[in-house]
């Protein structure tokens, strides 16, 4: 089975958006255990980002996501982030 989960970032320049599309994804494997047995695929939707490829390249590649998780940075953001909603 394949999920699609399409978002919108705020605006077409919005420089958090790769770490929204990194939170989205490590909230699905926090709270949904058994998403791993499906296709996920993260998409900015389609004309709403100036990045929109890299961004969907970058947490849809499971070598690329997984290197972003073991930066301490990157992870200490999207902590942050899911914990904290307004940090920005």
């Amino acid at each position: 089975m394949r999920i699609e989960i399409v978002w919108v970032p705020t605006v077409p320049e919005c420089s958090l958006a790769l770490n929204i599309a990194l939170c989205i994804r490590v909230k699905l494997a926090r709270e949904m255990p058994e998403w791993k047995d499906y296709k996920v695929d993260i998409l900015v939707k389609d004309g709403k980002h100036s990045l929109k490829k890299d961004i969907d390249k970058q947490v849809n590649d499971k070598e690329r996501y997984t290197a972003a998780m073991e930066n301490e940075l990157v992870m200490a953001a999207i902590e942050k982030l899911i914990k904290e909603p307004d940090y920005y």
